[in-house]
């Protein structure tokens, strides 16, 4: 089974793949996030525009290029943690598109004339305009050089799903995984819609992930690395716009596959919350062997109520008790015994 914790970003995902790291029974290999289904150019793209949403065949070769391009990224760009090795990653990515790739031919779609830097988008047209016309009537031949490359036809290829399941499987155990075990990865699935990324995976489960607003808020004004900087930076307004957004529409609802976790229920109400996701993921209480040692309450804690140690923001939490009355955590019941320690940590 593959279980993934999820959440909105920064909303204390980070927790529960600690404690589920604390199970004997869970495999773990890295907590890098595989973002590889839901990603811009991942596979829910390519699905799109292969299977549902094919214009003539340039959508199929635009996503097939994109994702090509994806594979290059993710194997050469340095600088960024990775699942599966580089090598193992290209070469088995490129033979999954082979399966979905019906023909092959050399030439030019409108991906290449209309899309990246000015400059380029210039000469490419020039080219088509212009230069191929004139060496293919002088040459008697076809021109099959730059900006002419392969084009990729794939229109509804059959089995895509069964063969987008094979190739995560082959990711997997190319990152050393276990696939008749537990699997625990970071972030495999969209929060916003987990089942949408879920399809991709085997036997797959989704622990969502959501966190008080004005903590969330807080943290990210008093951060100094560049790593919350996908959030607004003293703009409550458009913070409230934001969190609305994504998180609109979805009805959290419990499900045999999709579980939602509150971050403050996990430090406030420990034990029962806990129980409730060792239930969900079918797992043994007596495989928590390591309890105590991966996530820390003690720790965690000192994320919650922030505006107890930053005042200087109140104007901007009214504004947001405001505006998201519904997403507030009700910290006036909460057990007292568990006191903060120390200070806000990047999650």
């Amino acid at each position: 089974m593959i279980i993934s914790t999820i959440g909105y970003g920064a909303t204390g995902s980070g927790a529960v793949y600690a404690l589920l790291k604390e199970f004997s029974s869970i495999q773990d290999k890295s907590e890098v996030e595989f973002k590889l289904a839901y990603q811009v150019d991942g596979l829910e793209d390519l699905e799109l525009h292969l299977m549902k949403r094919h214009a003539k065949n340039a959508s199929g070769d635009a996503a097939i290029k994109r994702f090509k391009t994806l594979i290059d990224y993710y194997s050469r760009v340095p600088l960024t943690k990775k699942l599966v090795d580089p090598s193992s990653f290209k070469s088995i990515s490129n033979e999954y598109l082979d399966g979905l790739i019906q023909a092959s031919f050399k030439g030019l779609e409108s991906i290449d004339t209309e899309t990246g830097s000015v400059g380029k988008m210039i000469i490419a047209m020039a080219f088509k305009k212009k230069f191929i016309p004139l060496f293919q009537k002088i040459t008697k031949n076809p021109y099959n050089f730059w900006p002419i490359r392969d084009i990729y036809v794939s229109v509804l290829p059959e089995n895509f799903l069964d063969k987008t399941k094979a190739y995560v499987n082959k990711l997997l155990e190319a990152a050393g995984f276990d696939l008749n075990g537990n699997i625990l990865l970071n972030q495999a699935f969209e929060a916003n819609d987990p089942e949408a990324s879920m399809k991709f995976f085997e036997n797959s489960k989704a622990i969502v992930l959501d966190r008080d607003p004005r903590d969330l808020y807080i943290q990210h004004q008093i951060m100094t690395s560049g790593e919350g900087r996908w959030l607004p930076s003293r703009n409550v307004e458009a913070f409230v716009e934001q969190f609305k957004s994504i998180r609109s529409g979805q009805i959290k609802v419990n499900s045999e596959n999709v579980m939602f976790v509150q971050f403050e229920d996990l430090i406030f109400n420990y034990e029962k919350e806990c129980n409730k996701i060792i239930e969900f993921c079918a797992l043994e209480k007596k495989d928590h062997v390591f309890k105590g040692e991966k996530f820390n309450l003690y720790k965690s804690i000192n994320n919650t109520n922030l505006i107890e140690v930053y005042p200087q923001f109140k104007n901007d939490i009214v504004y947001i008790e405001k505006e998201l009355p519904e997403f507030l955590y009700d910290f006036k019941n909460t057990d007292t015994t568990i006191k903060r320690n120390g200070n806000p940590f990047n999650a």
